[in-house]
């Protein structure tokens, strides 16, 4: 795919053509990572914006194998599975803020992070050792495990009521357990504690350790924020892509609205319905998952731009023919299958125009609808001589098409010309008139 340019100038050349083609349909312009190597994931620092270097989270394209493709009765539906939460979200170790005997940002040993991550959003979580009740003589140290020590907990940047916080209660008889992040009902509720907040998570708090009062660390947890569906028409080398779907697991929006059917923040089998497609035309989809990333120099906030997985252009196919899509290309030829009783076929485009045609191929064909899974199809001329004959034998597809030849292969001239279907399983026919206008 790399010409004689640079890898890293190609990439830079389609970023800027990708950035120009990309439709404003919300208000973060969303940017593809193009790669020509294969990759279909991509963690770290994301390409093109340098001020966002602690990316930590994996974001991988689904392969195309992975992806199905249905045709419903509003047009096609793409589905495909989410990622493990186990390797799209990121659960950090809890650093100090300033811990006894930790340096800042160090690992601290007296707190340990288990499980997987299954709330949404991206989180920094603050302990704070409030009081201490020892024995021990010294004012404001304690050892876990030996003295009773309450850890409050909450999650920074949110606001709002009720707050997102809660604590633990430390002391001999439940040191070492694994503690849920439990924000308590408000006062006088008899409702339980809310464990959504960190959904799949309990802490750890390892036993010996000494702590004081004040101390404080912090970790994250993240998540990707959604998906984007691109698309391309017969060439998947072309960059007239289209992002035309997007849902967001964060706000639970999507856009547009109808295209995601059922889907939630917490599915683990996402649904996406494009009825913007055509009897007959070829497709190719890809699926990226996409996040804003997580400022955590600036309170939370999100960049402006969304940063998807990996991308890969198709490419030309050396033996010649229909372009090679990227392994994250889903290629699709829409084909809505016959129906369940004869119907009369219809011709489109009706009259066919070969000035009309651009040089593709569903251009430069007239597609014959609602054919029956078996039988003959016949084009004559006005006269009642015979111009072609097709057999057609496909149980799930219900349309024919014509390259306006005749059985020799030759371009038929212009006039009115006769098709007739015949059902070979029912016998029933239908009959049709078609102008060629060269």
């Amino acid at each position: 795919m790399v010409s004689s340019c640079s890898q890293r100038t190609w990439r830079r050349a389609l970023f800027a053509v990708a950035m120009a083609l990309l439709p404003a349909t919300t208000g973060a312009r969303s940017v593809p990572v193009w790669t020509a190597a294969g990759d279909t994931c991509i963690s770290g620092p994301l390409p093109g914006n340098p001020s966002n270097p602690d990316n930590r989270l994996l974001l991988c394209s689904p392969l195309a194998g992975s992806v199905t493709a249905t045709v419903v009765a509003e047009g096609l539906e793409l589905s495909w599975d989410a990622p493990p939460r186990a390797t799209s979200t990121y659960v950090g170790p809890v650093q100090a803020l300033h811990w006894f005997g930790v340096d800042s940002l160090a690992v601290i040993p007296a707190a340990t992070i288990e499980g997987t991550y299954l709330a949404v959003g991206d989180r920094r979580i603050q302990l704070d050792v409030q009081t201490i009740e020892s024995d021990s003589g010294f004012v404001g140290q304690g050892t876990l495990g030996v003295d009773q020590i309450r850890i409050a907990w909450n999650s920074l940047y949110e606001s709002g009521s009720p707050a997102v916080r809660g604590e633990f209660l430390l002391d001999a008889t439940n040191i070492g357990q694994l503690f849920r992040f439990e924000v308590p009902p408000p006062a006088g509720s008899t409702a339980q504690p809310d464990t959504t907040a960190l959904s799949g998570l309990r802490i750890r708090f390892r036993t010996g350790s000494i702590v004081e009062t004040n101390d404080a660390a912090v970790f994250d947890v993240e998540d990707f924020e959604g998906w984007h569906v691109w698309r391309w028409d017969a060439d998947p080398a072309a960059l007239d892509y289209r992002n035309v779907g997007e849902y967001s697991k964060l706000a639970d929006a999507a856009a547009p609205d109808p295209a995601w059917p059922g889907v939630t923040p917490d599915s683990r089998r996402v649904r996406y319905l494009d009825r913007n497609v055509f009897e007959g035309f070829l497709y190719h989809y890809a699926i990226t998952t996409y996040d804003q990333g997580f400022r955590r120099a600036t309170n939370g906030q999100t960049y402006f731009v969304k940063f998807d997985s990996p991308l890969e252009l198709g490419r030309a196919n050396p033996a010649g023919g229909d372009p090679i899509p990227g392994p994250t290309q889903l290629r699709y030829e829409f084909r809505r299958p016959p129906p369940e009783e004869f119907q009369p076929i219809t011709a489109v485009p009706n009259p066919f125009r070969e000035a009309a045609s651009d040089g593709s191929r569903e251009s430069s064909v007239v597609f014959f609808n609602s054919a029956p899974p078996r039988g003959t199809l016949f084009i004559f001329t006005l006269s009642g001589d015979l111009v072609l004959e097709r057999s057609h034998n496909q149980p799930t597809v219900g349309t024919i098409t014509w390259d306006t030849r005749n059985g020799r292969g030759e371009k038929v001239a212009s006039g009115v010309y006769i098709y007739k279907i015949v059902d070979l399983v029912s016998g029933q026919q239908s009959y049709g008139r078609l102008a060629v206008i060269r």
